[in-house]
C-alpha cells in the first residue's frame, strides 16, 4: 500500500544545504534512471515481475538476524527457527527463500548501508540489502534504493559484487525483524516463485492475487519517485511541499555530512 497524501514533513527546517544537496541527489537519479534504461522495471510490482527479473525484497549472504539464541547469519537459519520481532516477541519462520545470482546487473547489486548511517550503532556494522528491500524509519516502510545518498547508503558496484546470494525470511505475517540491529521487514509477498527454491515447496505457494497484509505504509520505489522526492528537498527553502520520505531521506544525508565533517 502506497502512502497517498502526506502531510508536510514537521520539525525540519528547510535551508539552501537541504536545496543544494536535493539538487545534486535528483541528478545522480535521473542519470541512474537513463544510464540503466530499466527505470520502468521498479515502477512494477515485485510479485509481477519475471522470474530472475530482481523483485523480492532480499537480505545477502552473511547478514546477521537477531534471534532468541542471539544475533545468527541468515543462510544459517532454518525454518521454524523463532526471530526476534519489532513488538518485542519471537516468532517462528515459516520459509527461507534463496537465490542467486552471477554477473549481477545494476538493478539487483546491493545496496549498502553504513555502520551508525540510521542512528548510533544502527546498523551496527555495514548492512548489504537488495534495492528493494524496505527499512522500518519513522512508521514507514522506507525501500534501501530510496535512502542512498552516496555517502552513508550506497549503491554497490560491480567491482564489489560479480555475484551475489541473497536470502529472506517469511513468517506468518509480514513484519519487522532486526538485521545487524536495523529494523528491516521480513518477506512480503506469500508466493515464493521469485527464488530459485520455490519449487520444493510449491504446494505451500499461495495464489499469485493473494498476498499479504503490509505491516506499515510503504514508500514507492520506481525511480520517479525517488527523483521527485528530491526535487521536493530541492525546492523546499522556496516552497515546502515535501513528504515524511523526503525528511528521512534529508535527514540521513544530514547525518552523513556531519559524521564526514566530525
Amino acid at each position: 500500500m502506497s502512502i497517498e497524501r502526506k502531510p508536510k514533513v514537521q520539525g525540519y527546517k528547510a535551508n539552501f544545504t537541504t536545496s543544494r544537496r536535493g539538487l545534486f541527489a535528483a541528478a545522480a537519479v535521473f542519470a541512474a534512471m537513463v544510464s540503466t534504461r530499466k527505470a520502468h522495471a521498479f515502477a512494477r510490482p515485485p510479485w509481477e515481475r519475471p522470474r530472475g527479473g530482481g523483485g523480492a525484497q532480499c537480505l545477502v549472504r552473511g547478514t546477521h538476524v537477531l534471534t532468541p539464541r542471539g544475533e545468527i547469519k541468515v543462510e544459517e537459519l532454518t525454518i521454524g527457527d523463532l526471530v526476534n520481532t519489532i513488538d518485542g516477541t519471537a516468532k517462528p519462520i515459516k520459509w527461507i527463500g534463496r537465490r542467486s545470482y552471477g554477473h549481477v546487473s545494476m538493478e539487483m547489486l546491493p545496496i549498502k548501508i553504513a555502520r551508525s548511517a540510521l542512528g548510533h550503532l544502527i546498523p551496527r556494522t555495514d548492512l548489504y540489502v537488495s534495492p528493494l528491500h524496505a527499512l522500518y524509519i519513522d512508521g514507514i516502510l522506507v525501500p534501501a534504493r530510496n535512502l542512498v545518498n552516496g555517502r552513508s547508503i550506497t549503491h554497490c558496484s560491480s567491482v564489489d559484487f560479480d555475484t551475489v546470494d541473497y536470502f529472506h525470511v517469511e513468517l506468518e505475517a509480514h513484519d519487522v525483524i532486526f538485521t545487524e540491529g536495523a529494523p528491516t521487514e521480513t518477506l512480503l509477498v506469500g508466493c515464493r516463485r521469485a527464488f530459485d527454491n520455490w519449487p520444493e515447496d510449491a504446494a505451500g505457494c499461495v495464489g499469485d492475487a493473494q498476498f499479504m497484509q503490509q505491516y506499515a505504509p510503504r514508500l514507492p520505489a520506481n525511480s520517479s519517485a525517488a527523483f521527485c522526492s528530491r526535487l521536493r528537498s530541492a525546492v523546499s527553502p522556496l516552497i515546502d511541499i515535501r513528504q515524511p520520505g523526503d525528511g528521512i531521506w534529508e535527514r540521513l544525508a544530514e547525518r552523513a555530512e556531519m559524521r564526514i565533517a566530525a
